[in-house]
């Protein structure tokens, strides 16, 4: 078997918004998963669907890690430059740990 001695550790996976492509597709590769493993896979084609399918909370998650459109109440709120843009060297800094609290607005540090 493809997966045969490996421990399984797959949760479950959501695909949405999924168009007819991504489900034929899923269909014919079904046959190559375990059916444990294929049952944990859902696709919506709608985002209606989706949310009622967080509010069951079939997967077990929180509702404090669901943003507030999927049902949930967590809020995400992306760091701004004062120009309004998103500030994407904050959101590194955060994904790595640091806080940068002395990088400055601009934050470019390119060499000349």
């Amino acid at each position: 078997a493809l997966f045969g001695g490996s421990p399984e550790r797959f949760a479950g996976a959501v695909v949405a918004p999924a168009s007819r492509t991504n489900r034929i597709l899923f269909s014919l590769a079904r046959h190559f998963i375990p059916a444990s493993t294929a049952r944990r896979i859902h696709f919506f084609g709608q985002t209606e669907q989706l949310r009622a399918f967080f509010r069951r909370r079939e997967l077990g998650l929180d509702s404090a890690v669901l943003p507030a459109c999927l049902g949930g109440s967590a809020t995400h709120v992306l760091p701004r430059t004062p120009s309004g843009d998103v500030d994407l060297a904050a959101m590194l800094r955060e994904i790595a740990g640091g806080d940068g609290g002395a990088g400055g607005a601009g934050g470019a540090g390119g060499a000349g």
